[in-house]
This record gives structure tokens, sequence and C-alpha cells, in this order.
């Protein structure tokens, strides 16, 4: 790359740096946790004290709520990626220009969801079928998260400022301070008005509005020029826009149409306690995923960055080192849940629910097939070349949406038939995404063998021998035992993983990090002293 281009990359502040990839991963990671941990205290205090009936009213709206974005998608794509771009090449009239381009098909778009998400809530027992005395709760909750959707499209344009500027830290501060307020007032109305579904949604919303308000005003502090401009609208650049973005809402509708139909097929074809089982045997899945996404979120301006600046080799680099840290994320957490998923299941929520961990077991195992392409939509995102990972999943997620219609209604599996479904797709057509993410990344299969899969798999296979020994010697029925068990494993993965799987460079980057450590320490126990 040419070294102006590389220097205007550091300047605009597009910092291509491993070492703020690697704090920001980290801090999204521990917030991502205090939310989960609210998470499963959330899900166990809900059941034990409402009806199955009234808590699938939850998982229901939020799959008709993961289609709205579909809606917008198109215009709100492109935005961080082409802001990135103008950004890094210091064009700061870009970047006014396309804000200003897209801020009135936004605020449209907000109203129309607003308008056509109140009419929805208002009808919503004649769409779902719900029980008539969760009629009024649904319509409650559906207006108010259609609220905070409408509220959030405009102001997609004007909170992309922390993304551009990788201040995933202070991002991250922000989503922990509103998870810490939404735990608050969630509190106070579960034990205060009584323990009901609805001040789940209304604590939720709340806290996303506060969010969206402080999004907005710091990213226009950290970047001026993320501002709306009338003279500066400049409509032949909305083609580029959303022709970008037509190609990534094509696949948002494939996986979004794909993920809310799972509660709606089992709420037309299953039982509330179907919804339910699938929800819960589903989120640890869910939530692992969203956390290694978060983690590798901070990647993405860096390699659109180096993209820009023609950084290839750096670029096929990161790919096999990102999808290999997500694997290793992913599996220490996956491989023991798959193995113990009944001893979980049965001591979080007890044996009426046992279904949940046939979904858990197969949701969990697709997970050493699929991460060996982790970052294909990063990467593929960061070239602009969205069209065939695009087309691939749309075949993928039609498929699934098939085979689940098939196993629930024609074969009555239930939450298990959604479950086999999505484990049966994901492993026939993940040799689809495989040589389409190496042409991206202009890396080798051997390469990608080696670096990813073998690396990113070994630790998981070096703790599954010790897991599945203990699973059947010790078959734990407590919470003390199945902790034991796990950790025993854990403690073995990662031994394999910092004995085995670390080259050379990374064990220099720990050294590095110690050493900063220890100096830290250090200092504050003299200062103490």
């Amino acid at each position: 790359m040419a070294k102006s281009d590389f220097e205007s990359a550091q300047k605009r502040g597009v910092v291509i740096s491993k070492k703020l990839v690697a704090i920001n991963a980290a801090s999204a990671l521990g917030a991502r946790a205090i939310n989960i941990g609210v998470l499963i205290w959330l899900q166990q205090h809900l059941l034990r004290r409402i009806s199955p009936e009234e808590y699938a009213l939850y998982p229901l709206l939020m799959a008709i709520m993961i289609c709205v974005p579909l809606l917008t998608t198109i215009l709100t794509s492109g935005l961080g990626r082409f802001i990135v771009e103008a950004y890094a090449r210091g064009d700061e009239g870009q970047v006014t220009r396309i804000v200003s381009t897209m801020l009135p098909p936004l605020a449209a778009a907000g109203l129309v969801v607003l308008i056509g998400g109140w009419a929805l809530a208002w009808n919503i027992d004649h769409v779902l079928a719900i029980a008539p005395a969760q009629a009024s709760d649904a319509r409650f909750m559906l207006a108010l998260l259609m609220f905070s959707a409408a509220l959030s499209v405009p102001a997609a344009a004007l909170s992309v400022g922390l993304y551009v500027r990788q201040k995933f830290v202070l991002q991250n501060a922000i989503t922990l301070s509103a998870e810490v307020f939404r735990l608050a007032l969630l509190l106070v109305l579960l034990f205060g008005l009584g323990t009901r579904v609805r001040w789940v949604v209304v604590a939720s919303v709340v806290a996303n509005l506060m969010t969206l308000l402080a999004m907005v005003l710091i990213s226009r502090r950290l970047i001026p020029v993320l501002r709306f401009r009338r003279d500066a609208i400049h409509w032949p650049l909305l083609p580029k826009l959303t022709s970008f973005g037509s190609w990534n809402f094509i696949g948002q509708v494939a996986h979004t149409l794909r993920s809310a139909a799972d509660p709606l097929i089992l709420n037309s074809w299953g039982t509330a306690l179907d919804v339910t089982c699938f929800h819960l045997g589903n989120l640890p899945n869910k939530h692992i995923r969203q956390s290694v996404s978060v983690a590798m979120m901070p990647l993405q301006p860096p390699m659109t960055a180096m993209h820009a600046t023609r950084e290839s080799g750096r670029l096929g680099r990161t790919y096999l080192l990102s999808s290999r840290y997500g694997m290793w994320m992913a599996l220490a957490i996956a491989v023991p849940l798959l193995i113990f998923s009944r001893e979980l299941v049965v001591l979080y929520v007890g044996r009426e629910f046992l279904a949940a961990a046939t979904v858990l077991a197969l949701t969990m195992g697709l997970f050493p097939i699929t991460y060996t392409s982790l970052t294909l939509p990063n990467i593929a995102m960061a070239t602009a070349q969205l069209s065939r990972m695009t087309l691939y999943g749309l075949v993928t997620h039609v498929a699934n949406i098939a085979l689940t219609v098939y196993l629930v209604r024609g074969l009555s599996m239930g939450a298990t038939g959604v479950a086999v479904a999505y484990f049966v797709t994901g492993v026939a057509c993940q040799p689809l995404f495989v040589p389409l993410g190496l042409r991206l990344a202009d890396v080798t299969f051997r390469q990608w063998l080696y670096e990813t899969v073998w690396l990113g798999i070994a630790p998981g296979l070096a703790a599954t021998g010790l897991w599945l020994a203990l699973h059947f010697i010790v078959q734990p029925s407590t919470w003390l035992s199945l902790s034991a068990c796990a950790a025993a494993g854990l403690a073995v993965y990662v031994a394999a993983l910092f004995g085995f799987c670390l080259n050379r460079t990374e064990r220099a980057d720990l050294r590095r990090v110690w050493r900063h450590l220890r100096a830290v320490l250090s200092g504050r126990t003299r200062a103490a002293a």
C-alpha cells in the first residue's frame, strides 16, 4: 500500500492495531458476560413464577421484532462501511454527504415502522395464536418495542461515530451502564408490581432509549462532520449506498426469516411448551454467537481500512487468526454444554423442559463446523463483496425453513425438530462458504486447514476426552459437581491452548501483556505502601 494512504488512515483515527482490537474485544466480552448473567437469573425467575403461555409471549414478540430491521437494512447497512472508508481516506466532506443524503429516507422509514408497528400491535391477537388473557400484555409490549425500533432508524446515521473511531470500550461502557440501569428498573418492577413478562420489555425499552441517546451525542462529539446539512445532500450517492445495502438486505431477510420462523412455526404446529423449550435450549447458542460477534466487531473498521489502503496480505492473516480466536472462545463453552446438556437443563429448570437439552446439544454441536469460516461476513463487508455469500446464505436458510416445517408439521417433532433442521442444514451447506472465504482472504486451503481448523479445534479435542469421562463416571447431579466437571475439562482446554496452539508472535504478545500487568500491579503495591 502507499505510505500516504496508511498515514491518512492513522491520522483520521481508523487505527490498524492488534492491541486496540484486543482491548475493544475484551471490553465487549465483559459487558456481554454481565448481560448473560442477568439473563440466566431472569429466565429461571420467570419460569418458576409465570405460566409457559405467558412466558412464550416474549420469544414470540421478539421473533416479530427481529424482522423489523429488514425494513431499513437497505438504508442502514452501508452507513458504517462507507463512512469508515471515507474517514480512513480523510474525506470529511464525504462523511457529511453520506449522513445528509441518508437521513431523510431514514426518517421516513422510521415513521413507517412506527405506524405499521402500532397497527400490528393492536391486531396482534389475530396474528399470533395467543390466549385471550394474554392479548393486552402482547399489545402493550409490542407497541413499546415498535416505538423504540422506530426511533433507532434515523438515529443510525448519527450514531456510528464510536464504531468509526473504534471507541468500543466507551461504547461497551455505555451499554454496561444501560444494562445496570435496566436491571435496577427490572428489579423494582418485578418485586414492586409483581412478576410479569411485560416488565422485561418495559425495562429493556427504557434502557435502549438511554443507550441510543448517549450514542448519538457522543458520536457527534467524536466526529463533528457526522451531521445533517441540507446543501450536502447528494442524491447520486444513494444508489451506491443502497446497492451495497441491497445484498445485505437479502442476506438479512434470509437470516431473519430463518430465526423468526422457528418460534412462529412452533406456535402454529406445536405447543407453548415447545416454544419455551426451544427458546431455552437455543439461548446458549444465541448468546455465544452474539458474544463472539461482539468480540469480532472491533475487527470491522481496521479490516475495511486494510482493504481501503491495499494491505491484502495483512487482511488475509487477520481472516485466519480471527476465525481461530473465535473458535477458541466458542468451543470452550460449547463443548461442555453439549456433553452436559441434560444435567444442565434438569438443574436449571427441571425435567418438564427436558426437550431443551436436545436443542442445546444439537446447536452446540454445530460450532466446530460453522466457525471455521467465522469472519467470512467481516471480510465480505470489508471488500464490499457480499453477493455470493448472501446467495449461499439464502440457500441455507430456505433449506432450513423447509426442513423445519417438515419435521415440526409433518413428523410432529416439536422443538427437537427445529434443532435437527438447524444442525443438518448447517453441516450440509458449510462447504459452500469455505472456498469463498479463502478467495476473498487470498489464502490457501492448506493455510486455512492448519492455522484455523486444526489449531482452532485442538484445545477442544484435548478437553473432550476428560469431559466425556467425567460425564459417565461422576454423573453430576448438583451444581457443585457439574461446575467441578466443567472446570476440570476447562483446565485441560487452557493448558492445551497455551501449550501447543500459540505461535511465536502470540507468545511474545502474551509475555508483553504479562510484563505490563506486573508493572501495573507492582506500581499499585508501592503506591499503597
